[in-house]
């Protein structure tokens, strides 16, 4: 086991396998790399990572509403049959340098701004374990739509794992399609790259995972460098 091995359920029900995983595996990459809506282009690990759209660190974070509730809960996920390296809940994203490297050389000439990619898809490094970003709304999100709604009383283990996985399944569509439409924000990230020396607050918006994206420097165009070099005594 790896990250997030802790999370797994404790309580077995009698005569019982675990079905479910709520901890990384290293399949997780080729897994990513079969979903066509990410990135994966370049070196992974370095261009682009395989993102886990409903977060390991989320499902450690489940809470039941009782001492009674959580035996029950437990009980049920350890049937689920779900894992957390599988789709539909994996995808590649780019990291920050790649949208630097090849956005660059499309300001620099090297390809067109018409080929230049990744395109309209968030950096995985851009607002994803920030307070109040990415993992923290996806952990609330299972809190309310899950955890303090699974119920207790119908004592009914396997229908509770059928119902389990289902939810399971609806929160990595529910923040897929979310990302899908977080990387199109007003203007899309070619155009807000372009324009990130003029759209200001706002140009860094397609680039975060978070449903408030934190503001971000645009650096310095290279016509200002120019101008403060011009103006440096000789």
């Amino acid at each position: 086991m790896s990250r997030g091995d802790e999370n797994q359920p404790k309580h077995a029900p009698p005569g019982e396998d675990c079905k479910i995983v709520v901890y990384e595996q290293d399949s997780h990459r080729d897994v990513s790399r079969g979903n066509g809506k990410g990135f994966t282009g370049g070196t992974p690990g370095v261009h682009w990572q395989s993102h886990h759209i409903v977060c390991v660190s989320s499902l450690g974070s489940r809470i039941a509403k009782d001492a009674p509730t959580k035996r029950k809960l437990e009980k049920s996920l350890y049937i689920t049959d779900w894992n957390i390296n599988k789709a539909p809940n994996m995808i590649g994203l780019p990291q920050r340098c790649q949208f630097r490297l090849s956005y660059g050389e499309a300001e620099a000439g090297v390809t067109s701004w018409r080929a230049v990619t990744p395109k309209n898809r968030p950096s995985h490094n851009n607002d994803h374990n920030t307070t109040d970003g990415y993992t923290d709304e996806v952990t609330k999100h299972l809190q309310a739509n899950i955890w303090d709604k699974f119920d207790a009383d119908k004592g009914d283990h396997k229908a509770d794992a059928v119902w389990l996985k289902d939810q399971l399944e609806a929160a990595s569509k529910h923040f897929e399609d979310l990302l899908m439409e977080r990387g199109k924000r007003d203007p899309g990230t070619v155009k807000a790259w372009k324009e990130r020396f003029s759209r200001q607050p706002g140009w860094e918006d397609p680039f975060s995972m978070a449903d408030v994206p934190t503001e971000r420097s645009p650096g310095k165009a290279i016509g200002d460098l120019t101008n403060i070099f011009q103006r440096l005594p000789l």
